[in-house]
């Protein structure tokens, strides 16, 4: 009993052999985790990312690693990038979404042509290469996006905050940049590390709106 970790009769939960003598039947293990009641939701959820390999949450030296990121970005930092905190930029994304990777930023410029940034969260400048973080992500692959849920790649303090590029945030990126005429053609391009701060977060539902009817709040903004 000192094996069940507390689990009761009928109860969900997660066991892992420990000894399975050579001449014996059946084999002698230890539950590691308590799901609860089935029929529950949070247990059927949690069951099935057992029963497919998935973390059920991050180690604990991994969340205590996370906790001591800083989350300042000095001035030494900003001076070294390119800096788009001034330019129009926004995020498009599922309404549910939690973290905001990636964004993109318009500028009209006085030659008629126009600059678009194509920027992503720097994660590495607050995942240092070979840290437990690093290699917890890096066992991982991608996060998994659930019914009505996400296994994150990354701690909650990073992908749904320190890297989420949230509005009126400043964020560090890497970006993406071109200088394009108004056929489209591509006139310059530029490659580097920036800031940005996100002026609006949209989601699909609104972007479509606007692209279809060429009404809604920035629609005149952006020349439609």
């Amino acid at each position: 009993k000192d094996k069940i970790l507390g689990a009761k009769h009928g109860e969900k939960a997660v066991a892992r052999i420990t000894d399975w003598p050579e001449h014996s039947k059946n084999p002698f293990g230890e539950v590691v985790h308590v799901l609860g009641k089935p029929g529950v939701n949070q247990v059927e959820m949690q069951s099935i990312l057992v029963e497919y390999d998935f973390p059920l949450g991050f180690p604990r030296a991994v969340k205590k690693e996370a906790v001591n990121v800083p989350t300042r970005i000095t001035d030494k930092e900003i001076a070294s990038r390119r800096d788009f905190r001034d330019v129009f930029t926004l995020t498009i994304d599922p309404e549910d979404a939690k973290d905001y990777d990636d964004a993109v930023s318009l500028k009209a410029l006085k030659s008629k042509n126009w600059e678009i940034g194509i920027h992503i969260a720097d994660v590495s400048y607050y995942v240092k290469e070979q840290s437990l973080i690093d290699k917890e992500a890096f066992k991982r692959g991608t996060s998994v996006y659930l019914v009505d849920r996400v296994i994150p790649m990354l701690p909650e303090k990073l992908s749904n905050n320190v890297c989420s590029l949230r509005p009126g945030e400043d964020k560090l990126c890497f970006s993406a940049v071109f200088e394009m005429a108004e056929n489209g053609q591509v006139l310059k391009q530029w490659f580097g590390k920036t800031i940005i701060n996100s002026d609006r977060r949209f989601n699909y539902e609104e972007v479509q709106k606007i692209i279809e009817k060429k009404a809604g709040e920035y629609a005149e903004e952006i020349g439609l």
